[in-house]
């Protein structure tokens, strides 16, 4: 636990107990085990990120860059068609497919079942 107070830490700190701990890449690597240096991205996660209507792309395009940071193998965006360029701009590495209301489960069926 961190914490840095106006010396009264150790008072503090048995009266109040943290709701929340400190997260450092020390920390992070611990828990993961390592990855090879010759693993398939489609081995080591796959996440599916679903939104975006029509011109708001941002929120799905945030979501498919969290995955990627956090280690996920293979990020596929589903959004509307005018998010693609956006998102492939920004993070050429996402996988990217089209979808309109109108397709409804057909492509998630598809999609889900790579």
């Amino acid at each position: 636990m961190f914490f840095d107070g106006l010396g009264i830490g150790e008072a503090f700190e048995s009266s109040f107990p943290p709701a929340a701990i400190r997260v450092d890449a020390e920390w992070a690597e611990a828990l993961l085990p390592p990855r090879s240096p010759v693993v398939h991205k489609g081995n080591v996660g796959r996440v599916l990120c679903i939104g975006g209507q029509r011109g708001m792309g941002g929120a799905v395009i945030l979501c498919g860059q969290a995955a990627l940071r956090m280690g996920a193998g293979l990020v596929a965006l589903l959004t509307d068609g005018s998010n693609l360029t956006a998102a492939l701009s920004r993070q050429p590495e996402l996988m990217t497919r089209e979808w309109d209301l109108s397709q409804d489960a057909p492509i998630l069926t598809e999609i889900l079942a790579c």
